[in-house]
C-alpha cells in the first residue's frame, strides 16, 4: 500500500495566498511607517477595503477553479509557472521595507500591476471570459494602493497615476491585437 503522499496545494491557491499575504503586509507596513495621524487615517480607512477586495477576488477565482476541468487547471498551472506568478507574489514582500522611498513605492505599484496581469492571464488560461467588473475592481485596487502609497507625496501620487495609465494603455493595445487576430489576421500570414 502506498505511503500517503503530501497533497500539493494547487498553484492558483498558492498564488492567491501569497498575493493576499503581500497585500496584508503592505497595509501593515504602510500603517507602521505612517508619518502622522492623517497618513495613518488614510491607511486605516482604505487598507481593510483593499484586503477585502483581494480576499473576495481570491475566493471567486478559487471557487471557479475548483469547478474547472482537469485540462483547464493544468493550463492555469502552466500559465502560473511560465509567468512565475507565485514567485512574484512571494518576492514582492521584499519591497515593503522601502515603502517610504520613491523607488520602493514605484516598485510596489509595479508589483500590483504585474499581479493584475497574472490574474488576467489566469482567466484566459482557464478559458473564462473576463467579467466587465474585473476592470473596475482593478481600478479600485489601483486607486486605493496609490492613495496609501502617495498619501504624503504629490510627486509620487502623480508617478503612480501615470504608471496606472500606462498599464491601461497596454491592456487597450493588447485587446486591439487580440481583436485583429480574432478577425483572421495572423502574424504568420505575413511570413508567406
Amino acid at each position: 500500500m502506498p505511503i500517503d503522499a503530501k497533497k500539493e496545494t494547487p498553484l492558483v491557491i498558492e498564488f492567491f495566498e501569497e498575493f493576499e499575504t503581500f497585500v496584508k503586509s503592505f497595509v501593515a507596513s504602510a500603517d507602521k511607517s505612517a508619518e502622522d495621524e492623517d497618513e495613518r487615517g488614510v491607511v486605516q480607512s482604505l487598507g481593510p477595503t483593499l484586503i477585502s477586495q483581494i480576499a473576495e477576488l481570491k475566493a471567486y477565482v478559487i471557487e471557479r477553479s475548483e469547478r474547472a476541468s482537469s485540462a483547464q487547471r493544468q493550463e492555469a498551472d502552466v500559465a502560473l509557472r511560465m509567468s512565475s506568478g507565485v514567485q512574484l507574489a512571494k518576492n514582492s514582500k521584499g519591497l515593503l521595507g522601502n515603502i517610504r522611498s520613491f523607488i520602493g513605492s514605484m516598485g510596489i505599484g509595479k508589483i500590483f500591476e504585474e499581479i493584475k496581469k497574472i490574474v488576467r492571464l489566469l482567466f484566459e488560461a482557464f478559458g473564462w471570459s473576463i467579467p466587465k467588473w474585473l476592470n473596475t475592481l482593478f481600478t479600485l485596487i489601483d486607486e486605493i494602493a496609490e492613495a496609501i502609497l502617495g498619501a504624503k507625496s504629490p510627486k509620487l501620487a502623480t508617478a503612480l497615476s501615470r504608471q496606472a495609465q500606462n498599464y491601461l494603455g497596454e491592456l487597450t493595445q493588447l485587446e486591439r491585437l487580440k481583436a485583429v487576430k480574432a478577425d483572421g489576421f495572423d502574424d504568420d500570414d505575413m511570413d508567406e
